[in-house]
Parts: C-alpha cells; structure tokens; sequence
C-alpha cells in the first residue's frame, strides 16, 4: 500500500504565486506502475503506468476561481483525489465541476462550506464508495473518504480532521486515527494494490516543514501523530 507519504510533494498555488511556500496549499504527484486487468482482462493482464494527483482544494469554487480547470489539462493525470472542498453537492452540479474527459464523484459534508472530498478518473470505476460505512458515521457526515476501484487498484481520498481548533476535535482526530488504522490493515491485507491519499493533517518528518521545533506541542506534529504515521 502507498500513502501520501511514499512519494515526493510539489507545493503550488493555483494562482500561479508560490511566495510563501510553507502555507501555501500542496499537490503530490505520484506516477507508478500497476497491473490492471480490466484494462486489458484477456488474455493477458496489461501493465500500464497510472498518474495520481491529491490536492488540498481550501474550498473547490475558489480554486476554480483561481484557475483550477485551466490547470488539470496540463498536468493530465489519471485519477485527481481532491479535499476540502467547502460546498454542498447543488452547488457544484454544473461547469466547471464536472471537467471534460473525468468521471466526477464528490463526497460532500452536511454541514455547509466545510470539509468534503472527492476523486476525478479518466477510467470508470468499478466501484466507489463514497465515506467509510458502518462504524465511520460521524466521519461519513463530515464528507471526510472516497474511494474508486479499477480492477485490482483502488484509490481513495481522505481528508483526515484537524484537532487544533480545541480539544475535542483533537480527541475525534485521535480516535479516527485508530479506527483508520484498522481498515489499513484490512486494505493491506485484502490483496489489493491500494493508494490511500489525501490531506493527513499530519507532518510526518521533521524535513516536512519549516520550524518542527516550535510546533511538537501542536496538533499535526504530536509525537503520536508521527508515530503513527510510521
């Protein structure tokens, strides 16, 4: 299995202005090679090289405001996972939300301009799964999981919460991180290939951002947020 952590992050901004690298919203590319046999079922399963984006949208009409869907044609990836997306299905039905050549699904939040994720593919899943199901229903009604199989590979978005608001959202962040753990291991040890993605709001490493020193107190970079990420 793969997480946002296996491979190399490339900060932008939509906008083109990156002057402050280290609050500015992230991309992560990840180009690998998978067997997938509904892309070729008979009589032999093709290898194809897949190009996966998950990016932290901050409110998915801003973006698009700022040059989201100009920008997804040039890098041309198969399958987009997207977070944050900050808006209720009515009112993303139409252009530009539904981008040309990409099979569209959105998990969105009850709760109005808050949280939501969603997966753009250029192939049609077999499945999606839109939240995590039976035991994830506080997590589901926060729009916070998708997930789309193509064969044997599936790709989720995951946008895990923030607990720097107060204490009682840290506890929710910590209680999902062990209910989450479990389905990992149920996903590792499914068979699948499994690339889970997203926008953790956990800095991994120390080289993963500017001043780790100043922030160990902090939600995001607790030593039990880093120990679990391990």
């Amino acid at each position: 299995m793969l997480t946002a952590d296996s491979f190399s992050p490339y900060h932008t901004c939509i906008s083109g202005h990156n002057k402050h690298p280290n609050r500015c919203r992230g991309y992560f590319v990840l180009r690998t090679r998978y067997v997938i046999g509904i892309i070729q079922p008979h009589p032999h399963h093709k290898t194809i090289t897949v190009k996966v984006i998950s990016l932290n949208l901050n409110g998915i009409r801003a973006a698009a405001r700022k040059g989201l869907y100009d920008w997804l044609p040039k890098v041309d990836a198969d399958i987009i996972c997207l977070q944050e997306l900050k808006a209720q299905p009515d009112q993303i039905d139409g252009e530009p939300f539904h981008p040309p050549g990409y099979h569209t699904f959105y998990h969105a939040a009850e709760k109005k301009g808050y949280s939501g994720v969603g997966i753009y593919c250029k192939q049609k899943p077999d499945n999606v799964y839109i939240g995590l199901g039976e035991g994830f229903e506080d997590v589901d009604m926060e729009g916070r999981y998708i997930q789309a199989d193509f064969g044997n590979l599936s790709v989720a978005s995951l946008y895990m919460p923030s607990g720097s608001s107060k204490d009682e959202r840290q506890e929710f962040k910590i209680d999902l991180m062990g209910r989450f753990e479990d389905k990992l291991l149920e996903m590792a040890n499914s068979g699948r290939q499994c690339i889970v993605c997203g926008d953790w709001n956990i800095v991994h490493k120390k080289r993963d951002i500017k001043n780790w020193r100043g922030n160990q107190k902090r939600s995001g970079f607790l030593p039990e947020e880093r120990q679990w990420m391990d």
